[in-house]
């Protein structure tokens, strides 16, 4: 589910809240974020959509909170749950177009923004949208229907690629047209020897309009 920015916030369950939040901004502040989003159409202020990670620990939300400049302001929070409660690890805020185009990103902590430097052309966190050939399709079993938390929808993959420290992955966005922020469940495959092998998904749970 998401590829704004790939960062591993799992294995920090010991570790106080406040202590999770520092580490995890300081490694996203020293990363350049993913130049493409999922977006959906005709979006609101206060859309909203919460995904859960297959670890069932993690979790991640996206909202829209306005709008300046022309671009959608996003936030975008995502941490995990331990021992039913939700402890944040990393806070970003996210100036999209309306075709999933990132011109902005932040981490904030507090009342402090720091930007992001998004990856163009070249950098290994440069995000091209790709399409899955049959093979690919038949050999990952890429459903054209998938039931979450939130519903059962009718999906169509969208394919992201990228590489990260030499290691080439694939984040398939099973996408639907009912969905807020377009994915309804989001599977990222690691390259293995020439095995995409799955590594994590995230699922929507959750999804509406709050404002």
């Amino acid at each position: 589910m998401k590829k704004v920015l790939a960062i591993a916030i799992l294995g920090f369950s010991l570790i106080t809240t406040s202590c999770i939040s520092t580490l995890v901004s300081s490694v996203a502040k020293s990363q350049k974020v993913g130049n493409k989003m999922v977006f959906h159409k005709n979006p609101r202020i206060g859309d909203y959509a919460v995904y859960k990670g297959s670890d069932g620990k993690t979790r991640s939300t996206f909202r829209v909170v306005g709008k300046k400049h022309g671009l959608y302001v996003v936030q975008n929070d995502t941490g995990f749950e331990v021992a039913g409660n939700y402890m944040s690890a990393l806070l970003l805020e996210i100036h999209v177009d309306r075709y999933g185009n990132v011109r902005k990103a932040f981490v904030i902590e507090g009342a402090q923004k720091s930007p992001m430097v998004i990856a163009k052309k070249g950098d290994p966190e440069y995000i091209t949208v790709k399409k899955l050939s049959a093979q690919q399709r038949k050999e990952l079993d890429i459903p054209d229907k998938v039931t979450v938390p939130a519903g059962t929808f009718r999906v169509t993959p969208l394919v992201f690629s990228s590489t990260n420290k030499g290691r080439d992955s694939l984040t398939v966005n099973l996408v639907s047209r009912k969905a807020k922020f377009g994915h309804v469940e989001a599977l990222t495959f690691y390259n293995n020897d020439g095995v995409l092998e799955e590594a994590n998904s995230l699922k929507l749970v959750e999804q509406g309009n709050s404002r």
